[in-house]
């Protein structure tokens, strides 16, 4: 009896506990059968592959209720790759967050790693996937969405403050504070965005000053000497609920880049893009397409990167969607070498529960 009366006790903590606590686990998984070509090089067939459509990752968060009005939160996430042969996550994690934040009516803080401002407003119809021209623009160019050095793209070591919602609008402001191995060369990152929601109308705007050592153009920068790329973009969604349109316009300058990558002088590259595409919800079904391209040119890279992608998903349950989608993209060179075609074939299941 009385083992019973403190295994009672207990169960009545936790569920006191509980009551001002939540702890939600989650994951998303997606697996499918595609391919992807490059001109140049040889057809590797049809493959089953993890994160065709969506990436696979799990992940946990907490809320908690401090006291005062003020809110405590905690996000740890992992991505995988669930096809890794006699891996399982052991060399295929990727860091897609670690972060701790507290908030309340003045807004929320977090610290650790997070998705920064220049990720959160990548608006897409066609949800910033495998298929969508739009993440291809954003990744492509010689700025590139590569965060401050974590493969996932997200931005690690950083503060960020994300404002409350004052008459639609909202903005947030990142900062990660680093220096190189050396301690003396400034690798920090600053970013922010500001959105504005207005009924079927959203609209995003966001900056991020990061190190040219993250950048498309590393391989043919001077090095870590405080070298930086200041890139923006704009986005926007109107939701018509039979169709929703989206336009973003994409921009970076590069600095620090030797001319020709083969030495001499040090320069600069431009990017300047632009993304179109739509989405049509019909029940279960909702196809969407896009169109995007980005030039770049200066004292390394020359050239025009352009995308196109169409995809269908169908959903089954709210855990459970089936796609089937492709995307090409081309390369081409002011220098007159040939194009480069990416060509991306797939369809398969992702799980969100």
């Amino acid at each position: 009896m009385k083992k019973t009366l403190i295994a009672l006790a207990a169960l009545a903590a936790i569920g006191s506990a509980s009551a001002q606590t939540t702890i939600t686990p989650y994951a998303r998984l997606d697996i499918g059968l595609g391919k992807t070509t490059v001109t140049g090089t040889n057809d590797p067939g049809l493959t089953v592959a993890s994160s065709l459509y969506n990436s696979s990752y799990f992940g946990v968060k907490t809320e908690a209720d401090i006291g005062g009005g003020l809110k405590g939160y905690a996000n740890l996430e992992e991505g995988f790759d669930s096809q890794a042969a006699n891996q399982g996550f052991t060399n295929s994690t990727r860091n897609r967050g670690a972060n701790i934040g507290i908030g309340g009516s003045f807004g929320r803080f977090d610290i650790g790693n997070v998705w920064g401002p220049y990720d959160n407003t990548a608006q897409d119809p066609t949800n910033y996937n495998g298929f969508s021209s739009y993440s291809y623009v954003l990744n492509a160019g010689a700025h590139g969405d590569n965060g401050n050095g974590n493969n996932a793209g997200t931005t690690v070591g950083s503060i960020q403050y994300t404002t409350p919602t004052v008459s639609g609008f909202t903005a947030t402001i990142n900062y990660a504070p680093r220096k190189d191995a050396t301690a003396t060369n400034d690798l920090s990152t600053t970013a922010f965005d500001v959105t504005y929601v207005a009924g079927p109308l959203n609209i995003a705007a966001a900056y991020e000053r990061v190190p040219t050592l993250y950048t498309n153009d590393a391989g043919v920068s001077t090095g870590l000497n405080s070298q930086f790329a200041n890139a923006y973009h704009i986005s926007a969604l109107y939701d018509l609920k039979t169709v929703v349109l989206g336009l973003a316009i994409v921009g970076a300058k590069v600095n620090g880049v030797i001319s020709d990558g083969a030495g001499g002088t040090t320069g600069s590259d431009s990017d300047t893009g632009y993304n179109l595409a739509a989405s049509f919800p019909m029940g279960q079904w909702t196809p969407s397409l896009g169109y995007g391209s980005v030039k770049t040119s200066g004292d390394n890279l020359n050239q025009t990167t352009s995308s196109f992608g169409v995809q269908a998903l169908y959903s089954f349950t709210k855990v459970l969607t089936g796609y089937v989608g492709y995307r090409t993209a081309k390369q081409t060179f002011v220098s007159g070498a040939p194009d480069i075609t990416t060509n991306k074939y797939a369809a398969g299941l992702s799980a969100s529960f």
